[in-house]
């Protein structure tokens, strides 16, 4: 491309984007305040600085039940892992960067996969074969940032008797907004 040519292209491009909002629907504009980072960034950076330890605040995380910090529980280098204790359910909140609803849909692990929205997204609520048979272990998940969030639960004690998948997805209300679509 001619250099002269270069600044007309990208003021061309950035006003395009601008006018059909890159195809989400949202808001792109920063904040006014500049603390946070417009939708069209936080898509550009997709899901590489989430920290799933980092996806409940320490308030909402004792709400939860939780007691003390979330640990690494990384098996995946681009799927970073996090655990919690406490509660009813202990939990596992993973941010997968390179599958989305879609693809774990397609894997043949499933004993159930019904899928749902959450915060306006392509979600789901499963449970995994190896678990279907004690009703104490659930996985729900929600498309972000070109990949997933998962948030797997499993029974710690459950003396009101919690479904699983309600407590999971009570979960992916509240980090659904803050992630980046």
């Amino acid at each position: 491309m001619r250099r002269g040519a270069q600044p007309l292209f990208f003021g061309a491009l950035v006003a395009a984007l601008a006018v059909s909002g890159c195809g989400s629907g949202s808001d792109t504009s920063a904040a006014p305040d500049g603390d946070q980072p417009s939708s069209a960034e936080q898509q550009e950076q997709g899901l590489r600085d989430v920290d799933p330890c980092q996806l409940l605040t320490p308030e909402e995380a004792a709400e939860f039940g939780f007691s003390g910090e979330g640990y690494d529980e990384t098996l995946v280098d681009t799927d970073p892992a996090c655990g919690f204790d406490g509660g009813p359910f202990g939990a596992t909140f993973t941010v997968s960067r390179e599958n989305t609803v879609e693809t774990y849909g397609q894997g043949d692990n499933w004993a159930r996969f019904d899928r749902i929205e959450i915060d306006g997204r392509a979600a789901a609520r499963a449970v995994d074969e190896s678990a279907s048979s004690s009703g104490d272990f659930c996985t729900v998940m929600f498309d972000a940032g070109g990949g997933a969030i998962t948030i797997d639960v499993s029974e710690f004690r459950n003396p009101e008797n919690v479904d699983p998948c309600d407590f999971a997805q009570q979960i992916a209300e509240v980090i659904a907004p803050r992630m980046p679509r």
